[in-house]
């Protein structure tokens, strides 16, 4: 049985001990360190795109999660998800809900099917008061095309920074919207499936709301007019470093703030010149 299985079955017997359990710390560093490989760090397609991530679990383990997923040679999926709650319970829900996406995306499942199916999968074994917000990108290298739904997910930010755009595609800031609802809300979802055209040398955040609710020491929000400020300033950078200034910024931003912080996932993905 591969490594991964394995610590993935103890992930999920630690939350087998009945009522509200409480865990040690080598448990705590276990599930933490479990929750840590099943977040990519290594990413394909380098050649035609440049991926980065961050990740930062507000307690030993969080409910964030995000994923890049080569289903072929030209097609690519971009995942990213927040998961109700900050307990265990809502990591391993975490955990259910990056299995199921990935094993339908690798299906190479029509976009609409992968949120259907993994909601009706999460309904029969999830209890209803845990749900998972989430955004499926599918980018088609041939034709430069991104398909994506949003289950109720903040929407993704898209930089256009090239001045060589048709002006009909030409938005310098693009926010991907779409009507949808959270997973594990209703057992039937109606989502709404739309797709972009890119073009080199676009940037495309996907984060989740962690960015934005981080406070100050006055209580202010970071939000979204900073987010969207912050990567225009930063757009120069690899797509790895422009995500750990994007994480320094916003817990330097944070560090004198009375509220507990949330946890925080991004990916910053920028297409590339083809050669």
């Amino acid at each position: 049985m591969p490594d991964g299985i394995q610590k993935l079955g103890k992930l999920f017997r630690l939350f087998e001990k009945p009522g509200e359990p409480s865990f040690t710390v080598n448990e705590l560093e276990l599930a933490q360190e479990i929750q840590a490989n099943l977040l990519p760090k290594d990413f394909p397609l380098n050649q035609k795109i440049d991926i980065g991530a961050l990740y930062k679990a507000s307690k030993y383990i969080g409910g964030d999660f995000y994923d890049v997923i080569q289903i072929d040679d030209r097609k690519i999926a971009f995942v990213i998800g927040d998961v109700s709650g900050k307990s265990l319970h809502a990591a391993l829900f975490m955990t259910q809900c990056l299995t199921l996406l990935k094993v339908f995306i690798k299906m190479d499942l029509n976009i609409l099917k992968i949120i259907e199916k993994t909601n009706q999968m999460l309904f029969e074994l999830v209890k209803t008061d845990m749900f998972a917000t989430v955004f499926i990108g599918i980018y088609d290298t041939h034709y430069h095309q991104l398909s994506y739904v949003n289950a109720g997910h903040n929407p993704p930010l898209l930089l256009r920074t090239s001045v060589e755009i048709p002006a009909k595609d030409y938005h310098p800031m693009t926010m991907l919207t779409a009507e949808g609802i959270a997973l594990n809300c209703i057992a039937n979802m109606v989502l709404e499936e739309k797709r972009i055209q890119l073009y080199e040398g676009d940037i495309f955040l996907l984060y989740t709301d962690g960015l934005l609710d981080a406070t100050n020491e006055f209580e202010e929000e970071f939000g979204e007019a900073k987010l969207k400020g912050l990567i225009t300033e930063l757009r120069d950078l690899p797509s790895q470093a422009m995500a750990e200034k994007i994480l320094e910024r916003i817990q330097d931003y944070s560090k004198n703030s009375k509220t507990e912080s949330d946890d925080m996932a991004a990916l910053v993905i920028k297409f590339k010149e083809e050669k």
